[in-house]
């Protein structure tokens, strides 16, 4: 059996780990979710308002993405990583439970993901907010729309 390490390892020759996690998110998109530094940087933001664990290992990489830190996810930073994992799947899990649409961690991350914005929305107007909120929990009334809110 392979590591993630060793599998990284093969990819490219830094400590990056977004190149190897694209494999298993486009084999498996069930069980893994892509991530990469609008990940960290959408999680920083908001992920203590959706319920993304903290602990003193994930916060040290949140911390960083919080002060405006733009530097690749790499092996060190592994429990954000397995957080990122676990959270995706326990929200695909929880947004399939009306059995209305059947959520992969994949399609969680993909929400998260153009909920950040792309590099021209945030550099003209959103100055450090996301482009898009998650809602948590949807309003009575909302439920039949979007499960974003726009922030501009």
């Amino acid at each position: 059996m392979v590591s993630f390490r060793q599998f990284q390892a093969l990819l490219v020759e830094g400590r990056s780990i977004a190149t190897a996690f694209t494999f298993p998110a486009f084999s498996c998109p069930s069980r893994f979710p892509m991530v990469d530094t609008r990940i960290a940087q959408y999680i920083a933001s908001e992920g203590s308002r959706l319920g993304f664990p903290s602990t003193p290992e994930v916060e040290k990489t949140l911390q960083e993405y919080r002060s405006a830190n733009n530097r690749v996810l790499n092996l060190g930073d592994w429990p954000f990583v397995e957080a990122w994992l676990d959270w995706c799947r326990k929200m695909a899990k929880r947004l399939s439970a009306d059995g209305k649409c059947v959520w992969r961690a994949r399609d969680v991350e993909m929400a998260v993901f153009r909920a950040w914005g792309d590099s021209q929305e945030r550099k003209h107007c959103l100055r450090g907010k996301p482009r898009y909120r998650l809602i948590d929990e949807p309003q009575e009334d909302q439920k039949a729309s979007s499960s974003f809110n726009s922030h501009t």
